[in-house]
């Protein structure tokens, strides 16, 4: 495993290389446009990332699913990224590797103004943050944000369950296995996700797959990857065979901290 002390990317030839979590994507129609900066200071008008799609999908179109029917309304789970990626659930409470999978929860959430995929929700997560990422209180409001900037302004009674990290004396263990695989109630506003059996875990990959081309473009695919990796070993899908499946792919991104301060999952 990568040791403490390695800088990001240096045992790779390129720096952006946020795809390797989106590997999946060679052979696909991708819905995803780019339209080349030219200068330094790149804002929507010179960099996009285009969701073909801005409505809900037909079961026909989702059978064969793949990033071109993407909604906006698949990426919800943004939310979870940021809060259960923050509680680091699978970790042994208080280790190192838990604390070092926190700060990437909010290294992640600190970016989210920059490569969300949406402009409406890059703002209200900028306003939600307030400038303070490290603050357990403004990682819930921007998690919130992310729900409510999205068309079907989504909250928590729109789902099945929910997690808020609401309960850090029980190290939010509780909380996340009652919530382990929450649904979007109504499904109808859904694209990809639509017909998902694994509803998080489509969302994270969907949110995953623009928000990584997203960073890559703006130069922060490195950034974008290890806050992202340490959240996933640390079980953000709350999922423990995923869990260890990404541990084992992605040894050289996960540092000897997280490697060795790995608990249990369910």
């Amino acid at each position: 495993s990568r040791s403490q002390g390695t800088e990001p990317g240096s045992m790779f030839t390129r720096p952006q290389f946020a795809f390797l979590l989106a590997a999946v994507l060679a052979g696909h129609s991708f819905s995803l446009e780019q339209q080349h900066a030219k200068s330094q200071n790149v804002d929507d008008g010179k960099l996009g990332v285009v969701l073909h799609r801005t409505s809900p999908t037909t079961a026909e179109e989702t059978a064969d699913a793949d990033p071109s029917v993407i909604v906006p309304n698949d990426l919800w789970a943004v939310h979870d990224l940021i809060l259960v990626g923050y509680a680091g659930v699978f970790m042994k409470s208080n280790s190192s590797g838990q604390q070092e999978v926190r700060r990437s929860a909010e290294a992640f959430a600190a970016m989210l103004p920059e490569i969300h995929p949406t402009a409406a929700c890059r703002e209200a997560i900028k306003l939600a943050l307030d400038g303070k990422p490290s603050d357990i209180v403004h990682l819930r409001r921007a998690a919130d944000a992310s729900l409510s900037c999205l068309p079907a302004n989504f909250r928590r009674d729109s789902f099945s369950d929910f997690f808020n990290a609401s309960d850090p004396l029980s190290d939010f263990y509780s909380e996340a296995f009652q919530a382990r695989n929450p649904e979007v109630l109504d499904k109808d506003v859904l694209g990809v996700c639509k017909n998902s059996l694994w509803p998080r875990a489509c969302s994270y990959w969907s949110s995953l797959h623009l928000m990584a081309y997203r960073a890559d473009l703006l130069n922060k695919g490195t950034e974008f990857l290890y806050a992202v990796a340490p959240m996933l070993a640390g079980g953000a899908v709350l999922c423990e065979g995923c869990s260890l499946h990404f541990r084992l792919l992605y040894q050289p991104l996960i540092s000897d901290a997280v490697a060795n301060s790995y608990k249990s999952g369910f």
